[in-house]
């Protein structure tokens, strides 16, 4: 689904990605790790067109896609979300998904002004799925309630929601274990039922060894391997990365 060929991108005097290649391939659950500074943020913001690289490329589905910015990107059906949510706090969480939906009718002034049913009809179709979206999400409870009142891990559920409506950057930053594990169900589930393709950057590595299959294991700014969960804990480089050990995965 996604190729990242030799990308490449400097900061000054300092490189954060080295001529860095892997694929995604469609429909599984790929995880992004490595120390802090081996680059994976900003390799996501180079797929997701927050930033242009310096050099090489990226191809969504066959399509050269390097250097487009995120609203196209957001057309083609690649979304991010974030570490830190971006939610619009002052909006219920109804309203926070019912802005997803690129072109709708009421947006354009010819149809709010001449064509009221056909804006109300869309308005009805978005807030359905809206719901269905909250539903799914198990949020329903909170439907009315400003997105800034929410707790972290009920922000991280809407940052999904959104994605949905339009697939993730640490998303088990700053969540209780409890819905730590919900939102892990809520990722598996979209890639069993809806067919989702998920590259997490995420440093849980409990969560990643749930999840992820492959892994890949970036160090200062290029790829240094890929595989399953168990690959990676046993391989010394891995290890010697993480400074002598510090990638624990509890026992499955």
């Amino acid at each position: 689904m996604l190729t990242v060929d030799s990308i490449s991108k400097s900061f000054g005097g300092l490189t954060a990605v080295n001529s860095c290649s892997f694929t995604i391939e469609s429909q599984s659950i790929t995880g992004l790790i490595g120390p802090n500074g081996a680059g994976k943020t900003t390799i996501f913001n180079v797929i997701a067109g927050a930033m242009k690289p310096d050099g090489g490329r990226v191809q969504f589905q066959g399509t050269n896609i390097t250097g487009q910015p995120a609203h196209t990107l957001f057309h083609l059906g690649i979304m991010r979300t974030f570490q830190i949510p971006q939610e619009f706090f002052a909006m219920t969480v109804l309203e926070n998904l019912m802005v997803v939906p690129a072109k709708q009718s009421g947006e354009n002034l010819f149809y709010a002004l001449l064509s009221p049913g056909n804006v109300a009809a869309r308005e009805k179709e978005v807030r359905e799925r809206a719901i269905d979206v909250l539903d799914f999400l198990r949020l329903t409870h909170v439907v009315d309630e400003l997105a800034g009142n929410l707790s972290g891990g009920q922000k991280k559920l809407l940052e999904l929601g959104r994605a949905m409506m339009a697939l993730l950057d640490e998303p088990g930053a700053g969540v209780n274990p409890t819905l730590l594990g919900e939102l892990a169900e809520m990722i598996e589930r979209l890639n069993k039922e809806r067919h989702y393709t998920f590259c997490i950057i995420e440093h849980n590595m409990d969560m990643i060894a749930r999840l992820c299959d492959p892994v890949i294991v970036m160090v200062e700014g290029a790829v240094l391997m890929q595989g399953d969960m168990d690959t990676v804990r046993a391989d010394p480089r891995v290890l010697d990365a993480y400074l002598g050990g510090d990638l624990h995965v509890a026992p499955n």
